[in-house]
């Protein structure tokens, strides 16, 4: 009996943590794995290869390369990933691209090389997608062309 009341209790704690993220994911942590990090503190930069991960409240960024900065502070400013970058968020956002730039204090990621974005059962590609991830809205430049994709 104390065994399912613990874990009523942790489930409880769980959703009520998911819903506080979900309203404050600008202010969640951002968290990094991968295989291996390199960190040069003069410069204040760290790179992370190998399966690299960023997950951000329900926003997960994974790709092959990480690089990023940060400020004197120790808060990301930026971080760029390259080779097999996929990003979601939610359960409605999914998108693709060879090359992303996340600048993590203006909540803007921007999409180049082969970038393309599924939404809600639309494909847009583009050759540049700006994902606004505060907003749950983004944009395209070049190229543009979108298809809706029956579900």
């Amino acid at each position: 009996l104390v065994l399912s009341i613990t874990l009523s209790t942790n489930a409880f704690a769980q959703d009520s943590l998911k819903k506080s993220l979900k309203s404050s994911d600008k202010d969640a942590p951002l968290l990094i794995n991968s295989d291996s990090l390199d960190l040069d503190t003069t410069n204040r930069v760290f790179s992370y290869t190998g399966n690299v991960k960023l997950t951000k409240g329900d926003m997960n960024i994974t790709s092959d390369k990480l690089i990023g900065k940060y400020d004197k502070a120790n808060q990301i400013e930026l971080v760029t990933c390259d080779d097999n970058v996929v990003i979601t968020k939610g359960p409605n956002l999914e998108a693709k691209s060879e090359h992303a730039v996340y600048r993590v204090k203006k909540s803007i990621i921007e999409l180049t090389q082969a970038p393309e974005l599924l939404k809600d059962g639309s494909l847009l590609t583009a050759d540049k997608i700006t994902i606004f991830v505060d907003q749950d809205k983004s944009s395209a430049e070049g190229n543009v062309r979108v298809k809706v994709i029956q579900q």
